[in-house]
């Protein structure tokens, strides 16, 4: 069975995003390390939408799917925000000095090495569709 939510992009829904995901992982006996893994790419896409996605006061919706698919989860989130990919995004470079690095793009990098793949696309009704695969 397959979680389905469906969230205006305010950031007070992040509670509710991880109660579903808690409960869900609960119910497919997920191991800790990949609950853990599981939240924080949640969580992270979730946060980065909220508040880089609209402008001030705009409304939105945040669509987020999960389901197992064999030995791996598939993590769908979906939004009618502004296009935003962010397989394109920058990482800074580990030896880079704190002083020099871009400020951002951190979470993006750590939900990139966390996931076992990413797939980002924008749907012909013009809504970002970003599918993350992990291990269970």
């Amino acid at each position: 069975m397959a979680m389905s939510l469906s969230l205006s992009n305010r950031p007070e829904n992040l509670a509710l995003l991880n109660q579903a995901l808690e409960a869900q992982a609960r119910e497919w006996c997920l191991p800790e390390r990949s609950q853990a893994h599981l939240e924080l790419i949640a969580e992270e896409l979730f946060v980065n939408i909220v508040n880089h996605g609209y402008e001030p006061g705009q409304p939105g919706r945040i669509n987020i799917s999960l389901e197992q698919q064999g030995p791996r989860l598939r993590l769908i989130m979906e939004d009618d925000a502004r296009p935003f990919d962010p397989l394109h995004d920058y990482c800074p470079q580990a030896d880079q000095k704190l002083e020099t690095r871009p400020i951002g793009g951190l979470g993006i990098c750590l939900v990139r090495r966390l996931a076992e793949s990413i797939v980002y696309y924008r749907t012909a009704d013009n809504r970002n569709r970003l599918v993350v695969y992990l291990p269970k």
